[in-house]
Protein backbone atom coordinates (compact mmCIF):
# COMPACT_ATOMS: atom_id res chain seq x y z
CA UNK A 1 0.00 0.00 0.00
CA UNK A 2 1.50 3.46 -1.08
CA UNK A 3 1.69 5.74 1.64
CA UNK A 4 0.39 9.05 1.38
CA UNK A 5 1.20 12.32 2.52
CA UNK A 6 -0.47 14.67 4.89
CA UNK A 7 -1.01 18.28 3.52
CA UNK A 8 1.58 20.80 5.09
CA UNK A 9 -1.36 23.27 6.15
CA UNK A 10 -3.53 21.06 8.13
CA UNK A 11 -2.84 22.01 11.57
CA UNK A 12 -3.33 25.49 10.89
CA UNK A 13 -6.17 27.22 11.85
CA UNK A 14 -8.81 28.29 9.40
CA UNK A 15 -9.24 31.77 8.08
CA UNK A 16 -12.00 33.98 6.02
CA UNK A 17 -9.51 36.83 4.49
CA UNK A 18 -7.42 37.93 7.54
CA UNK A 19 -9.33 37.24 10.18
CA UNK A 20 -10.13 33.59 12.18
CA UNK A 21 -14.66 32.65 11.87
CA UNK A 22 -14.58 33.50 15.52
CA UNK A 23 -13.44 36.90 15.33
CA UNK A 24 -15.76 37.06 12.31
CA UNK A 25 -18.75 37.47 14.92
CA UNK A 26 -17.09 40.10 17.45
CA UNK A 27 -16.53 42.32 14.29
CA UNK A 28 -19.99 41.40 13.01
CA UNK A 29 -21.60 42.71 16.56
CA UNK A 30 -18.97 45.52 16.47
CA UNK A 31 -20.51 46.61 12.83
CA UNK A 32 -24.15 45.97 14.44
CA UNK A 33 -23.32 48.24 17.08
CA UNK A 34 -22.38 50.75 15.13
CA UNK A 35 -25.10 50.98 12.97
CA UNK A 36 -27.34 51.06 16.07
CA UNK A 37 -25.58 53.95 17.37
CA UNK A 38 -24.91 55.89 14.50
CA UNK A 39 -20.99 54.87 14.05
CA UNK A 40 -20.06 56.48 17.22
CA UNK A 41 -18.89 53.10 18.51
CA UNK A 42 -17.25 51.50 15.60
CA UNK A 43 -13.10 52.50 16.53
CA UNK A 44 -14.05 51.49 19.98
CA UNK A 45 -15.50 48.30 18.94
CA UNK A 46 -12.77 47.84 16.54
CA UNK A 47 -10.03 48.56 18.94
CA UNK A 48 -11.74 46.09 21.63
CA UNK A 49 -12.05 43.40 18.63
CA UNK A 50 -7.94 43.69 18.41
CA UNK A 51 -7.12 44.01 21.82
CA UNK A 52 -9.23 40.50 22.34
CA UNK A 53 -7.53 39.19 19.16
CA UNK A 54 -4.16 39.40 20.91
CA UNK A 55 -5.18 38.27 24.35
CA UNK A 56 -6.81 35.30 23.06
CA UNK A 57 -3.56 34.54 20.48
CA UNK A 58 -2.07 33.84 24.16
CA UNK A 59 -4.40 30.74 24.44
CA UNK A 60 -5.29 27.52 23.08
CA UNK A 61 -7.77 26.93 20.18
CA UNK A 62 -11.70 26.82 21.08
CA UNK A 63 -10.44 29.40 24.76
CA UNK A 64 -13.51 31.16 24.16
CA UNK A 65 -16.17 28.39 23.68
CA UNK A 66 -14.25 26.59 27.07
CA UNK A 67 -15.58 30.12 29.05
CA UNK A 68 -18.59 30.42 28.16
CA UNK A 69 -19.33 26.42 28.64
CA UNK A 70 -17.29 27.12 32.04
CA UNK A 71 -19.72 30.09 33.11
CA UNK A 72 -22.91 28.16 32.35
CA UNK A 73 -23.84 30.35 29.43
CA UNK A 74 -23.32 27.68 26.60
CA UNK A 75 -24.04 23.92 26.90
CA UNK A 76 -22.10 21.43 24.79
CA UNK A 77 -23.15 18.38 23.76
CA UNK A 78 -21.92 15.16 25.04
CA UNK A 79 -20.48 17.18 27.70
CA UNK A 80 -22.29 17.79 31.54
CA UNK A 81 -23.17 21.10 32.59
CA UNK A 82 -20.63 23.83 33.47
CA UNK A 83 -21.65 24.43 36.88
CA UNK A 84 -21.36 20.62 37.37
CA UNK A 85 -18.42 20.08 39.10
CA UNK A 86 -18.98 16.28 40.31
CA UNK A 87 -19.81 14.01 37.14
CA UNK A 88 -22.25 11.39 37.61
CA UNK A 89 -21.26 7.73 37.57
Amino acid sequence: MARSELPAHITLQPKMGMFEPEDLVYLMLAIALAMYAHWAFLPAGLAAIFKYNRFRSKKPRGYTMHVLYDKGIIVLKGYPLGTQRVLMA
